[in-house]
């Protein structure tokens, strides 16, 4: 986890290296996981624009 952020959280919480630790697994498995999500988007071609109705995709 990046320095600034670890520096943010302790002043924030005092957190203990344990939960530095946790809090650091979860940010790399979101970001892993926002990552695989823009991948399938791209490769899909998908918009994830909420205001394009799903039957009206098929019509751009």
């Amino acid at each position: 986890m990046d320095n600034e952020i670890k520096s943010k959280l302790n002043n924030k919480y005092n957190l203990s290296s344990e939960d530095y630790e946790m809090i650091s697994a979860r940010i790399d498995e979101l970001r892993k996981a926002i990552e695989d999500v823009i991948g399938f988007e791209e490769k899909n071609k998908l918009s994830n624009n909420p205001l394009i109705m799903k039957n009206d995709r098929n019509f751009k």
